[in-house]
């Protein structure tokens, strides 16, 4: 039998025999003990029948304020505060961001969705990912950086959509939220 081929087979029996052992030594996990839950008790897939979402699209902006907007010249993320203004918690929004220079070129425009918890009549504050990723803008009403050659910017707010949870718990009585004309 040729060396190379001997030294296969130890290499062979080596994983089949490490393989074995750490099978034989192996922790069993499931215990025997489990039983399935009584199809009558409470359970978390009863409770999310009873939510339903909806989601609508924006008539009016007074709905929803969007306000303090922030991206300072080096940061990778951008901020701002969403103000629901609605008698529901919104757990979407969709919004427009759009970007211009201060002669009102755009620069740039895109939709993004955000998925936070807003209870009614709450602010909460949300980030996300910026648009600038050479980190070569900044907010015109932001903090004016030090350095040369950056461009101070614009940006306009609007909300597109947004997704509203509403409890079902009061039973099938309970009105639907719609949209304004």
């Amino acid at each position: 039998m040729p060396i190379h081929a001997l030294r296969l087979l130890t290499v062979f029996l080596s994983i089949l025999l490490a393989g074995a052992l750490t099978e034989a030594n192996a922790e069993k996990t499931l215990r025997g003990r489990l039983r399935p839950k009584a199809a009558g008790t409470t359970s978390v897939e009863n409770k999310v029948q009873k939510i339903r979402f909806d989601t609508i699209a924006v008539t009016s902006q007074a709905d929803i304020r969007l306000s303090g907007y922030d991206k300072p010249l080096n940061s990778r993320k951008e901020s701002m505060f969403v103000s629901n203004k609605l008698p529901c918690r919104i757990v979407g929004l969709n919004i427009r961001l759009s970007y211009s220079d201060m002669s009102g070129h755009t620069l740039h425009e895109e939709v993004i969705d955000l998925h936070d918890d807003i209870p009614a009549g709450a602010t909460r504050r949300v980030e996300f990912p910026s648009w600038d990723r050479q980190n070569s803008f900044y907010y015109y009403r932001g903090r004016q950086p030090r350095v040369a050659n950056v461009t101070p910017y614009r940006v306009t707010c609007t909300v597109i959509s947004y997704i509203t949870m509403t409890d079902l718990a009061d039973g099938p009585n309970e009105t639907e939220l719609t949209s304004k004309p």
